[in-house]
């Protein structure tokens, strides 16, 4: 439990950080996917 204790902050950070980029990256798809959507109703 000494690793928690001196890299604990730093773990959380970094974890918060994969997530964030986790739920844009998410996010973009699900974006790209209603767009391919609409445009393929036009054609």
């Amino acid at each position: 439990m000494e690793i928690l204790a001196n890299y604990g902050t730093i773990m959380v950070i970094v974890a918060a950080a994969f997530g964030f980029m986790m739920a844009i990256g998410i996010g973009a798809n699900d974006v790209a996917n209603a767009w391919v959507r609409q445009l393929a109703r036009k054609h």
